[in-house]
């Protein structure tokens, strides 16, 4: 059963605009009557009255304005629903989000991929093999600071060495990552819990900024209400994270707030594929049959089922002997079939291209080493911005849990520093033959400009130091030239002990005329 079997085309996700509001023509929709000044009992009457009279013309106003709704039927809106604004937009501002059933159906959509399409799988592991590698590490100026992140990364429940790859999978193949934070109340660790954005009902921001994810809404069960839960973030009063959830949404634009998987666009063409194969080998096993053509000239119908009747199964090496009038001969079908293969190079190389990966990352076998480490320079720009985003979610969970436990026990950490350091693996290793010849290359030009007065000593180590952050080692231009300077005056000053305790061993001869020591 196919992908179009179980959910019809993916991009086709059937009409779901919503009819805008229309407006009441020739009708006077503001109904604020003057005031009277008599406040007697006749003049309240006549105020009720006229306050009836106007309810009843913005009910008739209302209905005559709400017109037919999404899917050509009639919505049956309240009377009063244009004086309201939907809940999770901003007032003025178009959101680009997916429908509810959108965002449902795409989620269903991609996770049947991830269970039974091989290549989506492996699109979405080798995104993940490459931005996290041999794991991340986090390393804290602080002892305790380093211990109490070392106790959330290692929480029995945490457990993030192991549960990052499962997060960067998740977060591809959803779009979207929820984790909860329930902190302790006595130390201030939190321990991090999952939401599967299937849960999720939509995302309210700021109501004047769409850039800041603010609640994050689940779906209710019959009968209950909905729980809202908020988003993790900076409080601007105290600069420190505040939340129940941290939320991360990717291939979205800025004035989306749940984000699309990285298989959504995708999915026909994986589907597609999935079937090009599968008719392939199915045309493989038509081309790899065959039958036993037994021609006998001049037996009936009835001599030729009493043969086939004694006529064995042959067998490798079987000797069949006949005379003239009887032939036997293995036949296979010819399905006038050329070689397809072209059409599903085609296929593997839109989806891999269009997922940011070469077709020689996938086992495509025309490629050599030089090509690939070629491609590397560009092709790495798609994990490494994944990578960032992974970093930011790692440092959001690192300093939500250096504030909280800090802030719960002030005495502990009196005085402690809370900088850290988050250290991701290389995407892909270094040329280190190539880089360290165009080092030595860059030196040798550098020397030779200082020499001719034509760059600085600072332009030189600056150079230097963009050289060396291609081989993975970052180093400060001004820290450098510091310290070559304390060297050059270590050195001196080494130079000069020595020349002394030379001039002690061996004091010069004195002049047989003046009698002074004669120059060196």
């Amino acid at each position: 059963m196919g992908l179009r079997d179980l959910f019809g085309s993916i991009f086709r996700w059937g009409p779901g605009a919503t009819a805008a509001p229309a407006t009441a023509q020739g009708v006077p929709l503001d109904f604020d009557l003057p005031l009277q000044e008599d406040t007697s009992q006749t003049s309240l009457v006549q105020r009720r009255e006229a306050a009836a009279a106007g309810a009843a013309v913005r009910k008739a106003a209302s209905q005559e304005a709400i017109g037919m709704g999404s899917f050509g039927v009639g919505l049956g809106i309240d009377a009063d629903d244009h004086a309201y604004r939907r809940l999770t937009g901003n007032q003025g501002q178009q959101r680009r989000d997916l429908t509810p059933l959108q965002q449902d159906r795409m989620l269903e959509i991609c996770w049947y991929l991830w269970e039974q399409n091989a290549f989506a799988r492996r699109l979405v592991t080798l995104m993940t093999d490459l931005i996290l590698g041999d794991g991340i590490t986090v390393e804290a100026q602080d002892e305790r600071i380093q211990d109490v992140i070392d106790q959330t990364w290692n929480h029995r429940v945490n457990q993030l060495k192991e549960r990052l790859p499962e997060f960067a999978n998740a977060l591809s193949v959803n779009g979207a990552l929820a984790l909860t934070v329930a902190v302790n109340p006595i130390t201030g660790i939190p321990q991090l819990g999952f939401i599967d954005p299937y849960q999720i009902k939509h995302i309210e921001t700021l109501p004047d900024n769409v850039l800041v994810p603010d609640v994050l809404v689940l779906k209710s069960l019959p009968g209950q209400d909905e729980k809202r839960l908020k988003i993790v973030r900076e409080n601007p009063l105290t600069m420190k994270l505040e939340g129940e959830v941290i939320y991360r949404g990717i291939n979205k634009l800025p004035n989306s707030a749940l984000g699309r998987s990285d298989l959504s666009t995708l999915a026909d063409w994986l589907d597609l594929y999935d079937n090009y194969l599968f008719a392939e080998v199915e045309r493989l096993n038509l081309l790899s049959a065959f039958v036993w053509d037994w021609k006998i000239e001049g037996a009936d119908e009835t001599k030729i089922k009493d043969k086939l009747k004694t006529f064995p199964k042959p067998r490798p090496g079987q000797v069949f002997a006949h005379n003239e009038k009887e032939a036997l001969e293995a036949v296979t079908p010819d399905l006038k079939a050329a070689d397809r293969s072209e059409a599903g190079r085609m296929l593997r190389v839109h989806i891999a291209g269009a997922f940011g990966f070469p077709v020689s990352y996938l086992g495509e076998g025309d490629s050599n080493r030089a090509t690939i480490e070629g491609q590397n320079d560009v092709l790495m720009k798609t994990p490494a911005r994944r990578q960032k985003e992974i970093a930011s979610i790692v440092d959001t969970v690192v300093r939500f849990t250096v504030e909280q436990t800090t802030g719960k026990n002030p005495a502990l950490f009196r005085d402690a520093k809370p900088a850290y350091m988050i250290r991701m693996p290389e995407i892909a290793a270094k040329d280190i033959a190539r880089a360290g010849q165009v080092l030595t290359s860059v030196i040798a030009a550098m020397d030779v400009a200082m020499q001719n007065n034509t760059a600085s000593r600072q332009l030189a180590v600056t150079v230097l130091v963009a050289m060396l952050k291609q081989l993975g080692i970052e180093a400060d231009p001004q820290e450098i030239l510091d310290q070559a300077d304390v060297d050059a005056e270590e050195r001196q000053a080494k130079l000069d002990d020595q020349m002394a305790a030379q001039a002690a061993l061996n004091p010069p001869v004195p002049d047989a005329e003046t009698g002074e020591p004669a120059a060196a």
